[in-house]
């Protein structure tokens, strides 16, 4: 199984440039990254792409909504190209809140997403004259021509993203590869009801012509006292569960009564550090990799093991909720060196 990490938080460039360097010499194999109101995940890809030299990049993930699927394609080949080949687009249809954040509603979020990732998939391979008629989108170009390589776009890939059952099985479809929500790996989910539907989804890519590439982001805190890593995978955990859409995961699971609890308190006005005292150790435990550096190493042993015959082939270690720059920093260090220590 590959291990990858991915940036979700913020420090300024030269901060972050340093990190994915370390990350590089690290050995992990892929760096991703996020994008939010304030931050444009391919615009940061690039950023920590043209500060290595082999680690593969990734938008883990960017949002569909925000930009239309030309835009979308057509920003992925110029990465793609100034990356000489590292880069893959990963997306996301994003929650409904979130959408409502940005100011955009959109119905049928999923059978949107397949077409989108269909027109992306069809605008990398043409040459020339390009035509795409679907429900959400139409397209009629005379001379379609992105400013890449034709090598460099043949071997582009997007890959989708989601917690729930009807988004998984339509990334599995459509896209390459999917990118999991960390909520998806909870177990018995990620058994039950994950793993079925990516294999669903697959029966109806013939076009595809690998396996599907399925990554995992897995809550990673990393720190020299353990109950501050503990601490702060709690808050993530605690925005998670806050949000309705995924609630899924815990439904029928000893978590349940955990995520209304904090679905209710974030309704009532609690502060997040409120919150994420309501969040379990137990819990924290069970679902993330948190404590010292030496810790840490040795639990991912055990949750590589267990993931591997589920078809996880990539790991991405996530980091916790940080509330500054020099937080976020340390908890990437963190993470880091446990890699590095590793001797993978």
């Amino acid at each position: 199984m590959e291990l990858s990490v991915v940036y979700a938080g913020w420090a300024p460039t030269p901060v972050q440039q340093e990190l994915a360097k370390r990350a590089e010499e690290a050995g992990f194999y892929r760096l991703w990254t996020t994008e939010g109101m304030g931050s444009d995940g391919l615009l940061k890809a690039m950023t920590l792409g043209l500060a290595t030299s082999t680690i593969r990049i990734g938008t883990g993930i960017a949002y569909s909504f925000v930009r239309s699927p030309f835009q979308a394609a057509a920003g992925a080949a110029v990465l793609a190209e100034a990356l000489n080949g590292r880069f893959t687009l990963g997306l996301g249809a994003g929650t409904r809140g979130l959408r409502r954040w940005f100011g955009v509603e959109e119905d049928h979020p999923a059978p949107r997403f397949a077409e989108y990732a269909d027109l992306i998939r069809a605008a990398w391979q043409a040459q020339g004259s390009f035509e795409f008629a679907g429900r959400y989108f139409t397209a009629r170009v005379p001379d379609l021509h992105f400013q890449a390589d034709r090598a460099v776009l043949s071997s582009l890939e997007v890959h989708g993203s989601g917690v729930n059952r009807i988004i998984l099985q339509t990334s599995a479809g459509h896209c390459h590869g999917v990118a999991l929500h960390p909520l998806a790996g909870f177990s018995p989910y990620l058994e039950d009801t994950v793993v079925p539907a990516l294999d669903d989804g697959s029966q109806q890519a013939l076009w595809r012509e690998r396996k599907l590439w399925t990554s995992l982001w897995y809550i990673v805190s990393v720190h020299s006292d353990a109950d501050v890593a503990r601490q702060r995978a709690a808050r993530l955990l605690a925005f998670y569960f806050s949000t309705p859409s995924y609630q899924t995961p815990l439904q029928g699971t000893r978590w349940e009564q955990t995520g209304a609890e904090l679905r209710d308190g974030l309704r009532a006005g609690k502060s997040w550090d409120e919150l994420a005292r309501g969040v379990p150790r137990q819990m924290i435990e069970a679902t993330c990799l948190a404590g010292t550096a030496a810790e840490v190493r040795d639990k991912l042993e055990r949750v590589t093991s267990r993931l591997t015959p589920l078809g996880v082939d990539e790991l991405v270690l996530e980091p916790p909720l940080t509330r500054s720059p020099g937080e976020f920093e340390e908890s990437m260090r963190g993470i880091i060196s446990v890699l590095a220590a590793s001797g993978r």
